[in-house]
């Protein structure tokens, strides 16, 4: 049952009892007040009769040797048959014997004495009035007995009365509260439809109630829970994509050089080869055993990222790039890369090995992008209170195309390159978690002719920290 039900169903309840009981009440009262109002008026003509025939009889009797019923009851019938006319019968005995009696229905006298009592005769009301005299050693009672149905109509009347307006104020009032209730109702109705919206999927939906009460209030947090949700929810999903995407790279990049491994695995095995042959597969098992190793260094490193407690401090570009450099001649000295310097700001603010693994990664790209000769030029200066590092290669460039996805997990740009050199394509996914870390800001821009050598690649990050000049900046010339 719903709540503006209840709240009908006990509210009309409450009224029909309180009303019902209200006039039962009234009925009741104003019935016993009519009934004292004519008892004493019952009582006022009993005694006016009872005198006068007192008198009479009073009178009479020094005319009787004997009273006996004939005689009283001759004096009684004058006033009988008068009031016989408005519901009043009488009854005159003497001494226990009925000398007249009018009242037409069957009954037992009350005994001698005085005596005021209703009677309630085959559904007909009597109001009864007794009294006893004394006359001449003769015991005369007289009875005075009024019809009281008037009466009894009339409180009956006041029943259906009141039960007839109890009805009319009844249907009125349900009229009115059902209306009253579902509008009161109708924002929780609102409310109720927009969460349901929301339980199947729907997390834009809002409820629009204006009212400035708590269902009001109500509604804005309600509001402001469903934006919550919608935006946790597009968070669950967008961060469940990149999960699902993170494993389908990862499987694929899996599946290769296992493969690889197994199938020259087994023909080490099971075929005879010759020397040349079998260093060949030796080289390849070794190159793609070197590529899992890379990639799952990396996917460490990815999770690594996201758990550790970071440990800042002033750092110099300047000694960072060098040992950079000279930790890449061994394997790449056959390309006789040149590398030149203008770092005008020399100190970084960050985490060593973070900012080591950032530059590390970004220069050996750079490298392996470069041709025979070819240049990287590597510069740190302050623009607009932010510090930017650039790493500027004269190499193949990147495809315009391919720039909004490389910092994904697994994506790589030349795969047959990637491989040669055992990239996995988490190598600027890594970066950018570093640059997230540092609240700096990595751009990439590719074969622009506002660059240094008009191809290539260049790569600059930004850094909010400020951080003043080093007076040692080591700058050296293109």
């Amino acid at each position: 049952m719903k709540f503006w039900q209840k709240t009908f169903i006990s509210v009309m309840v409450l009224f029909i009892i309180a009303f019902d009981l209200t006039a039962w009440l009234i009925v009741r009262e104003s019935t016993k007040q009519l009934q004292i109002n004519e008892i004493q008026t019952v009582k006022n003509e009993y005694y006016i009769i009872k005198n006068s025939i007192s008198e009479r009889l009073k009178s009479a009797s020094k005319y009787y040797t004997e009273l006996n019923a004939d005689n009283i009851a001759q004096y009684l019938i004058p006033y009988a048959q008068y009031y016989e006319q408005q519901g009043i019968s009488m009854v005159l005995s003497i001494d226990g014997v009925q000398s007249y009696n009018n009242f037409h229905e069957d009954m037992d006298l009350p005994a001698p004495g005085e005596d005021i009592e209703f009677l309630n005769i085959n559904n007909n009301s009597y109001l009864l009035i007794s009294e006893s005299m004394d006359l001449q050693n003769h015991k005369i009672q007289f009875i005075y007995i009024k019809d009281e149905s008037a009466l009894s109509h009339y409180r009956h009347e006041m029943a259906v009365y009141a039960i007839r307006i109890s009805i009319v104020i009844s249907c009125v009032l349900a009229a009115f509260l059902i209306f009253f209730l579902l509008m009161l109702t109708r924002p929780l109705r609102m409310l109720n439809k927009g969460a349901d919206e929301i339980t199947k999927g729907r997390y834009q939906q809002r409820v629009n109630i204006k009212n400035r009460d708590e269902i009001g209030e109500f509604a804005a947090k309600f509001n402001l829970m469903a934006e919550h949700i919608e935006q946790h929810i597009d968070q669950l999903t967008e961060v469940s994509a990149e999960k699902q995407r993170f494993i389908d790279y990862f499987s694929h990049e899996m599946r290769t050089p296992v493969a690889a491994i197994v199938g020259y695995a087994e023909l080490l095995k099971y075929a005879e080869l010759d020397e040349d042959k079998r260093l060949m597969a030796l080289d390849y098992i070794m190159n793609q055993g070197t590529r899992l190793q890379n990639l799952s260094a990396k996917l460490l490193q990815l999770s690594v990222l996201k758990k550790k407690d970071y440990d800042k401090q002033s750092i110099s570009l300047n000694n960072m790039f060098k040992n950079i450099e000279d930790g890449l001649i061994p394997a790449y000295q056959h390309k006789d890369v040149k590398f030149h310097y203008r770092l005008e700001c020399d100190l970084i603010y960050g985490d060593p090995d973070l900012l080591q693994c950032l530059f590390q990664n970004l220069v050996e790209n750079a490298v392996k992008a470069c041709s025979q000769g070819g240049n990287i030029m590597i510069q740190s200066i302050m623009e607009n209170s932010r510090q930017k590092v650039t790493i500027t290669d004269d190499g193949v460039g990147i495809p315009a195309d391919d720039i909004p996805y490389l910092f994904e997990p697994f994506y790589r740009v030349d795969k047959s390159r990637a491989r040669k050199y055992g990239g996995a394509g988490l190598g600027l996914a890594l970066c950018k978690e570093i640059c997230d870390i540092h609240q700096a800001e990595i751009r990439v821009r590719s074969n622009d002719k506002s660059m240094i050598w008009e191809k290539g690649t260049e790569i600059t990050i930004y850094f909010t920290t400020n951080l003043q000049h080093d007076d040692t900046s080591a700058i050296l010339p293109v």
